[in-house]
């Protein structure tokens, strides 16, 4: 296991792999298989990142298979894919990097709705909200994604009194950092209430 990189490192990559998601999805559509891009397209950011070459092969293919998941909208069979990429994320951004919580939620949505393995899957989203709440600020916006999928998967699953705090939380995020995005904040609003409908509180609810 490689050491994991520095903050300025870690920026570098996570910039890499944004551009990476990008140039997948626009050679995924346009039926490019990976395996014809040439050698230096395939690495072209690679070199200023300090991350052994056979780590960042092995990134970039998992990464494009779950890039390629996403695009079809299907979370069957990708749970292998998905721990892969967790895996590679860890070694090289350490285990607390708010990068390696959105894998674990890749996860726990590859385990949910993909294989309905729900103890699995919570345990999943569980560990992300733990990682993002140990790496980020109390109010930081980024809070929201773990908090919702943590509130939603307890809301799918019938839930609800677990499932309300962590609605009223993310409510709280989004009044305090979505401003300018209204609608956010309206879903969340209404999502709030709707559990607190289903634990009989209406009037709250309204």
């Amino acid at each position: 296991m490689v050491a994991p990189i520095d903050k300025l490192g870690a920026e570098h990559f996570l910039q890499f792999e944004f551009w990476l998601a990008n140039v997948i999805g626009s050679k995924y559509r346009d039926d490019v298989g990976i395996h014809e891009w040439s050698p230096d397209e395939r690495l072209e950011c690679g070199p200023g990142l300090r991350v052994p070459q056979a780590l960042l092969e092995d990134h970039l293919l998992t990464l494009y298979r779950c890039e390629k998941v996403r695009y079809i909208g299907s979370y069957a069979r990708s749970e292998p894919t998905s721990r892969r990429l967790l895996a590679l994320r860890e070694e090289i951004l350490g285990f607390e990097h708010p990068a390696v919580a959105e894998s674990w939620i890749s996860l726990a949505q590859a385990l949910e709705i993909g294989e309905g393995r729900y103890d699995e899957a919570e345990r999943a989203y569980r560990r992300a909200l733990e990682i993002a709440e140990h790496a980020l600020d109390p109010q930081d916006p980024e809070l929201a994604g773990p908090v919702h999928q943590l509130g939603q998967f307890y809301r799918n699953r019938g839930r609800y009194a677990e499932a309300e705090p962590l609605m009223r939380r993310l409510v709280d995020l989004r009044e305090r950092t979505e401003e300018g995005k209204p609608g956010w904040l309206i879903v969340a609003l209404g999502e709030h209430a709707g559990v607190l409908e289903k634990l009989g509180n209406n009037a709250e609810a309204r």
